[in-house]
């Protein structure tokens, strides 16, 4: 199918990394969060679009935005309060959207909301237009609650996840310049649970993904860009400070990755050692996908010297078949180091396997590379789109009797683009046998050969 416009913004639109931007109701219905931006007065909102079709085929297949926080034209829910950015949802298997959003303030300490709505029943623009339909953490609660502890910094939103059991999972950054703390919160009745993920060093916004079994699969990483930290401007040479600390070094810029069954006690990949572990390092705050055993953790290196571009790396753990699992770590995704990517995405197709995608800003293409049991597969061509910018936004999690998946991206004119991107289903019956041209339609090999 073709891409097209669903809205315009003066901002990057998606300006997270955790894909979740756009979610689905249990019949297949779209609902998507945008940021808007206005130039001229740098008013900000979060907005929600949604489509009463499954497989919308034009912009005028969505409704109108419906602006849920912010300063643009007054929000739905606490518009006097400022600006609104950084809008996540996803939608649980009880059909309800659980919105999350940063609020931005003039003295500098932002904070994270929440707010939810049912959205069985009517149309889902009529249900989320209507503010009466918002509540807080219980039915009936005025919407919207505070999901950060006031007192504590400013706070930063990095991601919300659900979880089978219809709960869900919101981590964030907050603390001070040189201190921010990763911090997960789960509601407890009327209040959150908070649980301070770290402890010292100053860490980005993390990342969550919740797999089929309840696993709570968390990584954060640091601040982007503050490479150099590790490398001179000299061509190769490391920093000082590096060489004197390495290990200290490592610990404050690196990736790290920790799971959960309850939120609070947390291992690492294999399920008994202390977590987090180190998984990365130098490196921008990561993206993560989970499933069936498999953790894919993608990440952003900067090119620290002189002629060297930025890379996209990923570090992975898989515990399927006979051997035990044990992380890959740093592997790099594209073998052209010429070639400028950025805006890595993690995200899980129908078959439960991970995917990454990434926009190569040279040739205006957003590229995808699947799991295949041992590693990512080859970089595949996705999208193509004039003035492609480094924003980029798939489906988080493709639900397992949808064809395709759905994907958000940004051109330099301010367009957010929306495309459906088909995942083929290939289903061999017995006696017969399948010839493939390509690896495009498999999602795994063990015992196979490639001639």
């Amino acid at each position: 199918m073709r891409d097209f416009s669903i809205c315009e913004t003066g901002g990057p639109g998606l300006p997270l990394t955790n894909g979740r931007q756009l979610a689905r109701t249990n019949d297949g219905r779209w609902l998507l969060a945008i940021d808007q931006e206005e130039r001229a007065t740098g008013k900000t909102s979060v907005v929600l679009l949604s489509s009463e079709l499954a497989m919308p085929l034009a912009e005028s297949d969505f409704s109108a935005p419906v602006e849920l926080s912010g300063n643009l034209k007054g929000g739905l829910l606490g518009s006097a309060r400022g600006s609104a950015n950084q809008g996540s949802i996803v939608v649980d298997g009880g059909d309800v959207a659980h919105a999350v959003w940063r609020r931005p303030r003039r003295d500098g300490s932002d904070e994270i909301w929440y707010a939810r709505c049912a959205l069985s029943g009517d149309s889902l623009h009529q249900r989320l237009k209507e503010a009466a339909n918002w509540c807080g953490l219980l039915e009936g609660a005025e919407a919207p609650v505070r999901v950060d502890e006031p007192g504590k910094g400013t706070a930063s939103l990095g991601d919300i996840a659900s979880t089978p059991d219809g709960g869900i999972c919101i981590a964030y950054s907050q603390g001070w310049p040189g201190a921010r703390r990763v911090v997960l919160a789960r509601p407890a009745g009327s209040e959150w649970k908070r649980t301070a993920m770290t402890d010292r060093w100053d860490f980005g916004d993390p990342v969550l993904d919740v797999d089929e079994n309840g696993t709570i699969h968390l990584a954060y990483g640091p601040e982007a860009g503050d490479s150099s930290d590790f490398l001179t401007v000299e061509f190769g040479e490391f920093h000082p400070r590096f060489v004197r600390d390495p290990r200290g070094m490592a610990e404050r810029h690196g990736v790290y990755y920790a799971q959960s069954r309850d939120g609070e006690t947390w291992t690492g990949a294999d399920g008994s050692s202390t977590g987090p572990e180190l998984v990365a390092y130098s490196s921008d705050h990561p993206v993560i996908a989970a499933s069936r055993g498999t953790i894919l953790i993608g990440y952003m290196a900067r090119g620290n010297w002189p002629g060297m571009v930025d890379r996209i790396f990923y570090s992975s753990y898989s515990n399927r078949g006979s051997a035990p699992g044990k992380w890959k770590m740093h592997i790099n995704i594209n073998r052209d180091l010429s070639e400028e990517v950025a805006a890595p995405a993690a995200y899980i197709d129908r078959f439960g396997q991970p995917r990454l995608a990434w926009i190569n800003t040279q040739r205006h293409h957003v590229f995808m590379s699947r799991w295949i049991g041992k590693g990512l597969s080859e970089p595949q061509e996705l999208r193509w789109a004039m003035q492609i910018t480094p924003v980029l936004s798939p489906e988080k999690r493709m639900p397992v009797d949808a064809d395709h998946f759905g994907m958000l991206y940004r051109t330099a004119g301010g367009e957010i683009r929306f495309s459906r991107i088909e995942v083929p289903l290939i289903d061999p019956r017995s006696g017969e046998n399948v010839l493939f041209l390509d690896l495009w339609e498999t999602g795994d090999r063990e015992n196979v050969e490639v001639m």
